[in-house]
């Protein structure tokens, strides 16, 4: 995994590895498909975290980018067969109890080679807590809550 600079915290996969791994079912991911005449669009989503299954809600939010990869500009060969981003929770709990809070993070992913790069988007922390966002030209993640009793997070993306 990528991280773009960030300090190491030891963590588990992230989503997009996850998702090319096989280890999320599809019926746990909610795809934002972007309209294809161009209207920008806003979804306020609940998001479980990554490593509570048992909840009932998406663990992964996974949205299409026309993005290139960091790695596959030339003269780099890359057989580059999607790009997106994800949304996660992440919480201090299980494989994920060495980071440093719960957080919602941004990572933008791409299957090159039959294998998911994934590279952290979330700058200058490591992750996203209420109140905060990322934001590109292709899509804003704002994270309005984090319930950690409940271990789900409430985000308004517009893509």
């Amino acid at each position: 995994m990528q991280d773009r600079g960030h300090r190491h915290v030891r963590a588990s996969y992230s989503a997009g590895n996850r998702i090319s791994l096989g280890y999320v079912p599809a019926r746990r991911i909610r795809d934002l498909v972007p309209d294809p005449a161009g209207t920008r669009r806003t979804e306020t989503l609940t998001l479980a975290a990554l490593d509570r299954p048992e909840v009932a809600a998406p663990l992964v939010i996974r949205i299409p980018s026309g993005k290139r990869l960091i790695g596959c500009a030339a003269p780099n060969t890359c057989s580059v067969t999607g790009t997106f981003y994800t949304v996660e929770f992440r919480q201090v709990r299980g494989w994920d109890r060495a980071i440093p809070r719960d957080g919602v993070l941004v990572h933008h992913v791409g299957v090159s080679n039959g294998t998911a790069q994934s590279s952290l988007m979330t700058q200058p922390e490591p992750d996203l807590q209420p109140g905060s966002r990322y934001q590109d030209a292709a899509v804003t993640v704002r994270v309005d809550a984090v319930d950690a009793a409940n271990s789900v997070a409430t985000v308004t993306i517009t893509y």
